[in-house]
């Protein structure tokens, strides 16, 4: 309460001298030679107000406690590029040991915005699996998911000071109540197990149902912390009626598999698996060994690299079937059942599977993109956009068409392609450098990226404004298109990124920076008087429609 009434004498005094100094004389004070004194106590005065409610300054030993209290302190974070530790407020290389340059945090914040809306959603989605899932694949994969999503936008957030609210107290919440959530899906299951054995008909059908539930908790033991160990086994003695002695006498411990007697098998070219891959596809993979070897030595950490040494499960379970494989999957790290998925999957591109099956088949094509079988590329990528819908894919696939329509200065392929969901930036960049014009369709749906705001009749008659504008170009530039110098580009005042998803391309061909064109103020000023004439003779035109029908 002083601190406030100190403010407020002092606050007066400073404005009373401030007053004196300025108009002292016109009522009739004797001011003249002291205002640079009155000025210096107003100063002083509020000088002291600002001392007076400053907050302080944290100490280098408060930051690092900050610091250090994060729950992402000494986490290994799976980035869109490197993995990473996090420790006082640096980010390593998990690999290397060496902190991150300001380039490679760059490279991985633009991925990251992009990512971002995707991640939260996934995060969301992980949090109400765990809590609803009776499958322990699920849970145990969909909680690794959430820590994972979360750790990643929380880094996001913390080293780029995002305004928006940051992820960690959810990640905090996610990492404290890992027991809790665990042990409440063993009673959950468990629970749900019981039901549906009760509901069958023989006791040997109840047992195997008892006994199949334990093999699988088994598989995940080392997932389990000592106390949710102990309630499993608790529920293991209970149920002892219905498992055999060898069951109930062991501990929970990991139950192998029914093993295809093909697990492990290797094989040394395609033609030996029991399908066949269509020569288009077999045409854009990146192999690592056999007589179709085209990986060197850039591209050994290709992620859709198909290493032939790798074992094989011939065999896969409807769950490696439809199990989703996690962030920025590869070839290598799938499991030898989920392997033989994606390889199956490769005969047709077109039938339905996680996306990250398609993800990795992705990577490789957007690496074709900067060989001669870029053509062969970007009809693939297209293709994959039509057979599956998935957001993330739109968007990356998009902005990589028009990439490789740039890198090979090749206006004529853009036409051949439906570019939704891409980049707006990059498809005017794209167009206008490429065409050297813009069409009245162009114009108009980019309108507000040139500010123009007044879109009445291009929302309530889009045929009479496309119509209006095409005239209007028609009697400037003598064609329906309003014309684009190269030149033009340079004096753009703002950049943009191009980006592709492929980790494992060099940072100069993952990321290339590009003018945006509505930052040129002569093009966008002489587009917005392009619309505005457009507009003003599409309202003479309905006026005069309105008069006659009057």
């Amino acid at each position: 309460m002083k601190k406030k009434i100190w403010t407020v004498i002092l606050a007066l005094g400073a404005i009373n001298y401030i007053f004196m100094a300025l108009a002292g004389e016109s009522l009739g004070l004797d001011t003249q030679g002291n205002q640079p004194l009155l000025f210096g106590l107003s100063a002083l005065f509020l000088f002291i107000i600002w001392l007076m409610w400053r907050k302080p300054k944290p100490s280098k030993q408060a930051k690092q406690a900050k610091r250090s209290n994060s729950p992402l302190e000494g986490m290994v974070i799976e980035t869109p590029g490197p993995r990473v530790q996090y420790l006082g407020g640096r980010i390593y290389d998990y690999g290397t040991g060496k902190q991150l340059s300001k380039k490679q945090l760059r490279c991985i914040r633009q991925t990251m915005e992009l990512n971002r809306d995707r991640d939260r959603r996934v995060a969301s989605d992980c949090l109400e699996l765990t809590t609803k899932t009776m499958n322990p694949d699920v849970f145990f994969f969909r909680y690794d998911m959430l820590i994972e999503t979360l750790a990643l936008l929380s880094l996001y957030h913390r080293l780029f000071r995002i305004p928006s609210q940051s992820p960690e107290p959810e990640l905090r919440r996610a990492l404290e109540s890992r027991n809790m959530l665990t042990e409440d899906f063993i009673r959950r299951s468990h629970s749900n197990m019981a039901q549906k054995a009760a509901a069958l008909k023989t006791e040997k059908a109840r047992c195997g149902r008892y006994e199949k539930y334990y093999q699988e908790m088994g598989l995940y033991i080392e997932h389990l912390s000592a106390q949710a160990r102990q309630t499993l086994e608790e529920l293991k003695q209970r149920d002892a009626g219905y498992l055999t002695d060898e069951t109930v006498e062991t501990s929970v411990a990991p139950a192998p598999k029914a093993v295809s007697p093909v697990v492990g098998k290797e094989v040394a070219a395609f033609s030996e698996l029991p399908f066949t891959i269509p020569d288009d596809v077999l045409n854009l993979l990146w192999i690592k060994n056999g007589p179709l070897c085209n990986c060197a030595a850039a591209e050994e950490n290709e992620p859709s690299a198909i290493d032939l040494s790798l074992p094989l499960d011939l065999s896969p379970t409807e769950n490696d079937q439809t199990a989703d494989i996690g962030y920025y999957p590869s070839y290598e790290r799938l499991t030898p059942a989920k392997r033989t998925v994606y390889l199956q999957w490769l005969s047709d591109i077109s039938t339905p599977v996680p996306i990250g099956y398609v993800f990795i088949f992705y990577y490789g094509l957007e690496r074709f993109l900067f060989t001669d079988k870029y053509e062969a590329a970007l009809a693939m990528i297209d293709r994959l956009r039509q057979s599956h819908e998935n957001s993330s894919l739109f968007a990356y696939s998009a902005d990589a068409l028009l990439a490789g329509c740039l890198l090979h200065n090749r206006p004529d392929l853009i036409s051949t392609f439906d570019i939704g969901k891409a980049s707006m930036d990059l498809y005017l960049y794209t167009e206008g450098y490429l065409t050297g014009r813009f069409t009245a369709h162009d114009l108009i749906s980019t309108c507000r990226r040139w500010g123009f705001t007044n879109t009445r009749y291009i929302k309530g008659q889009p045929e009479l404004f496309e119509t209006q504008l095409t005239e209007v170009l028609t009697e400037k530039y003598g064609s329906p298109a309003f014309p684009l110098a190269r030149e033009d580009y340079a004096c753009a005042e703002r950049t943009f990124t191009i980006a592709l998803a492929n980790t494992s391309l060099p940072q100069d061909a993952r990321f290339a920076a590009a003018k945006d064109i509505t930052s040129n103020p002569d093009v966008a000023q002489n587009v917005c008087s392009l619309l505005q004439e457009a507009h003003d003779r599409a309202k003479r035109i309905l006026a005069e429609e309105r008069k006659k029908n009057r």
